[in-house]
């Protein structure tokens, strides 16, 4: 499982990868280095166009809510 990172972790930790114009809180930053668009999401998983899809694990906060706890590449 993959965790999230903020944008500030993400920059500090892949320089070379550019971020400009991804500053929307809807996009996901991820430690091996992917970034998951908002547009790519299409309700159960992200869809990239390299080819690969990520899916979110939910970890349950009550019977009514919950919280992303990583990504799993599907």
């Amino acid at each position: 499982m993959l965790k999230e990172l903020t944008l500030a972790e993400f920059k500090e930790k892949f320089p070379q990868v550019s971020t400009y114009g991804l500053e929307d809180p809807l996009n996901v930053f991820l430690e091996n280095g992917e970034i998951l668009i908002e547009r790519e999401w299409n309700g159960e998983e992200y869809i990239l166009k390299n080819g690969k899809t990520y899916r979110p694990v939910y970890k349950p906060l009550n019977e009514d809510d919950y919280t992303v706890i990583g990504y799993v590449e599907s």
